[in-house]
C-alpha cells in the first residue's frame, strides 16, 4: 500500500508539471502500469455528439471494441464506476461539462487506488485543456483563426534549420488580397473582418495538414511550405490563386463577393539561406505582381 502511495505521489507532481498531450500521455502510460498492472488506458469524454475518445496509451491492447455506441450502452446498463467485465474498470473522472471516463484494463485493484486516480485525473485534465486553449489564443490570430505573424516567425526560424540540417527544400508564398480596401469602404468592417474568417478557412480546406498558414496582417497571408521545392510551391499558388478568384464570398443582404489576390514564392535554400531573406524574397515577388496588374503569381 505505501509503494502505490509513494507511486501516487509520483504521479500527481508529474501531472502537476505536465506541458502537453503527449507528456500526459507518457506520464500515464508510465505510472498507470504499475498501480494498475496491466494498466492499458484511454480516457473518453461526453460531449454533445455523444463519446470520442480524448485521450489513448500507446499500448492499445484491449480496446478493439470500445466504440462510442458500446461505451454509451456500457454507461447505461452500469454506471461508473463499474467493472463490466473482462477486467475493465470504468472511472467517471468529472460530471457536466467535462464528463469524462477513464477506461483502464486491470484486474479489481482497491477501491481507494481508484478514487485517488480520479481525484489527481480530473483536475489535471481540466489545467491541461485550460493551459492549451491559451497556448492556442497566444498563436492564432482571432480573425482568421490561422497561425499569426510572432508565431509564424518562429515555425520558420524551426523549419528552416530542419531544412537546412536535413538537406530538403523549403519554400515560403506570400499573398496579398487584391482591392481589399475596396471591401471595406463599400461593405463596411464587419463584412470585411468575414472575408478574412473565410479566407481562413479556404486556406485549411486547400493545403496539407504539413503546410503552415498564416495571416501575416491586414489582407496578407503567408504559407510555409516544408519539404516542397520552388516548382512545387508555384504550382500550388497557381492553383489557390484560381481557386479563390472563383470561390463566391457569400453575405446576407449582398451580392457575392469576388476577391482576387497576387502570389509571390520563395525558397530556400536557392533564393534564400534565412528566413528573413526568404520572406522578404516572396514579398517583392508578390509587389512585382501587383505592379503588373494584380492576380498574378510570381517567383523571386
Amino acid at each position: 500500500m505505501n509503494q502505490n502511495v509513494n507511486r501516487l505521489l509520483e504521479l500527481a507532481a508529474e501531472l502537476l508539471a505536465c506541458r502537453g498531450e503527449d507528456d500526459l500521455v507518457t506520464i500515464l502510460d508510465r505510472h498507470l502500469p504499475a498501480l494498475c498492472p496491466p494498466g492499458t488506458w484511454q480516457i473518453w469524454q461526453k460531449k454533445n455528439a455523444g463519446w470520442s475518445c480524448e485521450f489513448r496509451g500507446r499500448r492499445k491492447s484491449g480496446f478493439e471494441s470500445i466504440t462510442p455506441q458500446k461505451l454509451a450502452q456500457l454507461v447505461a446498463t452500469a454506471p461508473p464506476p463499474s467493472s463490466p467485465g473482462e477486467g475493465l474498470q470504468v472511472v467517471p473522472l468529472g460530471e457536466g461539462r467535462d464528463h469524462r471516463l477513464l477506461l483502464l484494463h486491470t484486474e479489481q485493484p482497491p477501491a481507494e487506488t481508484l478514487d485517488r486516480l480520479a481525484l489527481l485525473l480530473a483536475p489535471a485534465l481540466d489545467n491541461l485543456r485550460s493551459r492549451i486553449q491559451l497556448e492556442q489564443q497566444i498563436i492564432t490570430d482571432e480573425v482568421s483563426g490561422l497561425f499569426n505573424a510572432r508565431h509564424f516567425r518562429s515555425l520558420v526560424d524551426y523549419e528552416m534549420e530542419r531544412a537546412r540540417r536535413y538537406g530538403q527544400d523549403l519554400s515560403v508564398i506570400f499573398f496579398d488580397l487584391d482591392h481589399f480596401k475596396q471591401v471595406n469602404d463599400t461593405h463596411g468592417h464587419l463584412i470585411g473582418s468575414q472575408v478574412l474568417q473565410q479566407i481562413g478557412q479556404f486556406l485549411r480546406t486547400r493545403t496539407r495538414r504539413v503546410n503552415i498558414s498564416c495571416r501575416y496582417g491586414g489582407d496578407e497571408y503567408v504559407l510555409l511550405l516544408p519539404s516542397t521545392n520552388k516548382a512545387g510551391a508555384l504550382t500550388l499558388a497557381e492553383k489557390l490563386r484560381k481557386e479563390l478568384a472563383e470561390y463566391p464570398f457569400v453575405f446576407d443582404g449582398i451580392e457575392p463577393i469576388r476577391i482576387t489576390a497576387s502570389f509571390g514564392v520563395a525558397s530556400f535554400p536557392g533564393d534564400a539561406l534565412n528566413p528573413e531573406k526568404l520572406l522578404q524574397q516572396a514579398d517583392r515577388a508578390m509587389y512585382r505582381v501587383k505592379a503588373a496588374g494584380r492576380d498574378g503569381v510570381a517567383a523571386a
